[in-house]
């Protein structure tokens, strides 16, 4: 392991800190009320209740109140029984505890709070298996349940004490996804997740940039509570990914289309048209001249998102992009032709590795005026931000440069950027 990972395996987040603190007020409250209570059920439960947001932290204190009281309830009845001598002693005492967990379970299943079971079942069981020692069941009880909402009360503090920040919604903020949000197993980090919804619910103007179709960021942004179009294809794309709908599309006219399509087809070279009709991705392609492309084409037509014609692109039809992946030294080769042509001041030709075929690159072209920034400015007009923000790890291009091999520092920066501290200067 690099220093580098090894820093950021060990690196201490927020939560942590706060929960540790968390843990010495209830140990602190407990010292002051001259050691009654037991600390363990108080720092039990502000730990349960210790969540990445003041939002969470909430709805799991709701949750332990529910499932201290319902534990409470059960467990009163049998040490108030216990205490009077109704129930008898030994394995049956036991026996009776271990029946009494069915209609707890059931009890939560029914009001519809199966959450809340397992702390019923343990607060339950912390009651009826305590020694009361001639102490009274009623007062044994009360001081339960007030650990437990001490516990609640000292959670709820700590998650909602922040220092005084402002809040600038001015802002558009537009992270790439790739290199700078989706980490090594091609997905966005839990912190990030966290911390973007966090932001997004709270207000916050943060939309998405990406090389990738909507069909290939379905999934991977399903998480994510966007509400603004997502800059999709390059800049090829404005996408809402809430109601499924192309917002905005700068397309290669039909004509220009059959050009680059000929040309490439003069050296040999298969392509997927991308094209886009009532607000449905249509992939076409005419012809598929290598193994590479048919192995890719086997690969992604297996998405439900995708939509593949193995037919020549319809009269009139504009492509969003066209794509082909072929031997490097023949990409090369066409894309040094392609901007030869007449046409190349209308172009906009990308060429890359891709990681699962070595010896090859791709090509994607597009029209000219489709770009990140162009979109970004789109955004900003039609939504009337004063300022925006692009983060990625690509020097020049972005308005904030990002080297971070977790893939959480762009997390880090919108928040520090959307809520400095009061004293901090814009």
């Amino acid at each position: 392991m690099n220093t580098v990972n090894l820093w950021s395996s060990v690196k201490i987040g927020k939560r942590i800190i706060k929960t540790a603190v968390t843990v010495f007020l209830c140990f602190l409250v407990f010292y002051l009320r001259g050691e009654t209570g037991t600390p363990f059920y108080i720092t039990t439960v502000a730990i349960l209740c210790m969540q990445t947001n003041s939002v969470k932290s909430v709805s799991a204190a709701g949750n332990n109140i529910f499932g201290t009281l319902m534990g409470v309830l059960f467990g009163s009845i049998i040490i108030f029984f216990h205490y009077y001598d109704i129930l008898p002693d030994g394995i049956w005492y036991y026996l009776m505890i271990s029946l009494f967990i069915i209609p707890i379970i059931k009890t939560c299943v029914v009001i519809k709070k199966p959450e809340i079971a397992y702390l019923s079942c343990v607060v339950f069981i912390s009651i009826v298996d305590t020694q009361l020692s001639g102490q009274n069941p009623a007062l044994f009880v009360l001081n339960r349940t007030l650990d437990t909402l001490i516990g609640i009360v000292m959670a709820l503090a700590v998650n909602n004490i922040h220092l005084p920040r402002k809040t600038r919604r001015d802002i558009l903020f537009v992270p790439s996804l790739e290199g700078t949000l989706l980490n090594r197993e091609d997905r966005i980090s839990n912190y990030s997740l966290v911390e973007l919804n966090a932001m997004l619910q709270d207000g916050a103007n943060i939309t998405i940039s990406t090389e990738r179709t909507p069909a290939a960021m379905m999934d991977i942004l399903r998480e994510l509570q966007l509400e603004l179009p997502v800059i999709a294809m390059n800049g090829a794309a404005l996408y809402d990914l809430k109601n499924n709908h192309f917002v905005m599309e700068i397309t290669i006219p039909y004509q220009l289309t059959m050009k680059i399509i000929n040309l490439l087809d003069s050296l040999s070279m298969g392509v997927f048209i991308t094209t886009i009709l009532h607000d449905v991705m249509l992939i076409y392609i005419p012809d598929i001249k290598s193994m590479e492309m048919q192995k890719l084409y086997r690969q992604m037509r297996i998405s439900p998102y995708r939509n593949y014609i193995y037919a020549p692109l319809p009269e009139g039809q504009n492509a969003a992009y066209i794509y082909s992946l072929e031997k490097t030294e023949l990409i090369e080769e066409a894309a040094a032709l392609l901007r030869k042509q007449p046409f190349a001041s209308q172009l906009r030709i990308v060429t890359g590795e891709e990681p699962d075929y070595p010896d090859c690159r791709y090509m994607k072209i597009y029209n000219c005026s489709a770009t990140r920034d162009s979109m970004v400015k789109h955004l900003a007009d039609t939504f009337q931000f004063k300022n925006t923000i692009t983060l990625g790890n690509v020097r020049e291009e972005y308005d904030i440069y990002m080297d971070d091999p977790e893939n959480t520092e762009a997390a880090r920066t919108i928040r520090r950027l959307y809520q400095p501290y009061k004293w901090t200067k814009d």
